[in-house]
């Protein structure tokens, strides 16, 4: 039955993933499509679209950026099923039910802009479909007998007049030490496509003792000067938040797929 449904599951994501829209992407185009407003029926959908934006755009450096992200995480879709199993109704904050409301608006709008406006929805609601997919709410057993839990999904981030888009990949490791005792670590990754600075991978490991580490790989050389220079001053930023150990390391490249594994003497935490 395990494999019967990943099966589906497999046939599923191929045939969303080509429908799919990043959803700072989306973003940009719906605050376009708001700012075109110009009938009654219009401006419903402006206020539906600027709701979006308030409730799941982060904007970094904010009071309210950590609200935001998990605003993400609890009402962008990703724990919709799990929050039904458990009888909670989605409310009128949560995005699949604003995106459908944007779906019955449109129906009024003349052939090109509503066939637009479906097409942006359809886009959204394939990613969050993937992402719930590709996110496990269950402990998964890898090879090496630990046993891993994933949660992925995209934070749309406010740059200047755009919205840019972060992949974002939390994953919970655990295996039993040498005294049967259960030791967790937990993995983030970030993909950001950053303007001026190129493609930049992030990988955050911390364990339980409050040890962390953390790796970038950055495609442009100018950007790996900019993230060794400002190490240690991110280093003791990450001490007077109480990690005991902090380990920081930049390297031009690419990131390795998310289960091969990383070279130990970039990632050691013991320092």
């Amino acid at each position: 039955d395990v494999e019967r449904s990943r099966g589906l599951g497999d046939v599923y994501k191929r045939q969303v993933l080509p429908s799919q829209i990043p959803v700072a992407d989306a973003f940009n185009q719906l605050a376009q499509v708001a700012s075109r407003s110009d009938t009654a029926q219009a401006a419903q959908i402006t206020g539906v679209v600027r709701s979006l934006l308030q409730l799941f755009g982060v904007r970094p450096g904010t009071p309210e950026a950590a609200g935001q992200i998990r605003q993400n995480i609890e009402l962008g879709g990703l724990t919709a099923e799990q929050r039904l199993s458990r009888g909670l109704l989605p409310g009128p904050q949560d995005m699949r039910q604003q995106l459908q409301q944007l779906s019955r608006l449109s129906e009024k709008l003349p052939p090109d802009k509503k066939e637009h406006l479906e097409q942006l929805i359809r886009g959204l609601h394939s990613r969050v479909t993937s992402q719930q997919l590709n996110s496990l709410q269950q402990w998964r057993e890898m090879p090496d007998g630990s046993f891993e839990r994933v949660m992925q999904l995209d934070l749309p981030i406010r740059q200047g007049e755009r919205w840019d888009n972060l992949e974002l990949r939390l994953s919970r490791e655990a295996k039993h030490s040498a005294e049967g005792e259960l030791i967790s670590q937990w993995r983030v990754r970030l993909h950001f496509d950053l303007e001026h600075l190129g493609a930049l991978d992030a990988e955050i490991r911390l364990t339980d003792q409050h040890q962390i580490s953390a790796l970038f790989w950055c495609e442009n050389p100018e950007t790996t000067q900019l993230l060794q220079a400002g190490a240690d001053d991110f280093a003791e930023r990450l001490r007077q938040c109480g990690f005991s150990q902090t380990e920081i390391h930049s390297q031009r490249g690419q990131a390795p797929k998310q289960h091969a594994p990383v070279h130990k003497e970039l990632i050691d935490l013991h320092t």
